[in-house]
């Protein structure tokens, strides 16, 4: 099995430096580069799309899927965005009090039942990432599309390198040199019950 994973275009949050919500839409840059992924993606033997039901990821599917002629789809919750605390989805990320909570979510994080409210935790994240890897080993598609995001691609990715050994610390010093561009491509192989990483943030088809 291949899994080739998407990020969503460029988001209203991605432009204005917001924490995510599910409802935040794509911009126009992140149409374009929706169909420029989609452009890339019908030379590639995609066979369904599971796509994380947030509104920006079923508007790169549908673009994606007019340019690669319209394959199934399955919208799933699995692959969504992390959960951020009520007090700071949506807003600023760079908002003192945004940075306060932040801290704190860090500084905590290696407590596997803390959470500052409502938010969803690294350990939180980490199960959900697992549960993902399992749900896809029930499809009988040998090549699958995953629209996602990345804070959750990047969780995905580790576990598959570092599995059970992934820290909180470890997960906070990679997820910021991992960088993922909005539509970029990661491409992952599942062979003899093994997961292996082949490709990260391809952006080839940002360049054309």
């Amino acid at each position: 099995m291949t899994i080739y994973f998407v990020r969503h275009g460029e988001g209203h949050h991605n432009a204005n430096n917001l924490y995510s919500l599910p409802e935040f839409e794509l911009t126009d840059k992140g149409r374009l580069e929706a169909r420029s992924a989609g452009g890339r993606l019908k030379h590639l033997p995609i066979e369904l799309l599971v796509v994380s039901t947030y509104k920006r990821t079923r508007q790169t599917a549908e673009i994606i899927n007019e340019e690669i002629g319209s394959k199934p789809v399955i919208f799933s919750d699995l692959p969504v965005e992390v959960r951020r605390p009520s007090e700071i989805a949506g807003r600023r990320i760079d908002l003192p009090q945004s940075v306060v909570i932040r801290k704190k979510l860090d500084e905590n994080a290696h407590l596997a039942d803390w959470h500052y409210s409502d938010e969803e935790n690294f350990s939180d994240l980490k199960k959900r990432g697992y549960e993902f890897l399992e749900h896809l080993g029930s499809y009988k598609e040998e090549n699958i599309a995953v629209v996602s995001h990345s804070v959750f691609i990047k969780m995905v990715i580790l576990l598959i390198v570092i599995g059970d050994d992934l820290t909180p610390e470890i997960f906070n010093r990679s997820y910021k040199g991992m960088k993922l561009a909005t539509s970029g491509l990661t491409i992952c192989n599942f062979e003899g019950g093994d997961w292996s990483l082949v490709t990260w943030n391809d952006q080839a088809h940002l360049a054309e």
